[in-house]
């Protein structure tokens, strides 16, 4: 787990038994503006532990990046996958309860912690399939997980935008 505090990227692949997970971390830079905090960075905050399910230990990670996300935080524990996500959320697309991360698709099956812009979403999302797909936010999140569940992993070859996200597919152990 990395916390950045510029513009840069990093990311390390994990790999668990039977399936991978790339864990990236992104800073995005919010003008100071959008938000009542002191910090001149702020932005969504994204962590994740591969091996591990200890709640202390996503929580303490979540405390040290609440100044990122300030308006709301959740986590989410893969109990079956020894996986844990974690986010704290600055609200900017859907401000709403219903764009709250780590975000699930309608049947809980793919999950998404997701920091960053995605400039296309709307683009993507009106091209998914509406029979397959209710949307339940408006959130840029929300879009790729569907566009996942429909592409796979040549979903990632459509998005444009700044962004870090860990995803994790229950059906598919990866």
């Amino acid at each position: 787990w990395r916390d950045w505090s510029s513009d840069v990227c990093s990311s390390d692949l994990c790999t668990n038994d039977s399936f991978q997970v790339r864990i990236a971390d992104c800073g995005l830079r919010i003008p100071r503006q959008t938000t009542n905090l002191q910090s001149p960075i702020n932005m969504c905050g994204i962590c994740g532990i591969v091996g591990n399910v200890d709640p202390s230990i996503i929580e303490r990670m979540m405390l040290s990046l609440t100044h990122r996300g300030p308006d709301d935080g959740g986590t989410k524990v893969f109990h079956e996958a020894g996986l844990m996500f974690g986010h704290r959320r600055l609200s900017i697309i859907d401000l709403s309860p219903r764009g709250r991360q780590p975000m699930s698709n309608e049947d809980g099956g793919v999950w998404i912690s997701f920091n960053g812009e995605l400039y296309n979403y709307r683009e993507l999302k009106a091209g998914l399939d509406a029979d397959r797909h209710q949307f339940a936010s408006e959130t840029d999140t929300e879009t790729i997980l569907h566009l996942y569940e429909e592409r796979g992993m040549d979903a990632f070859k459509l998005l444009n935008g700044m962004f870090a996200f860990a995803l994790y597919d229950s059906r598919r152990e990866r």
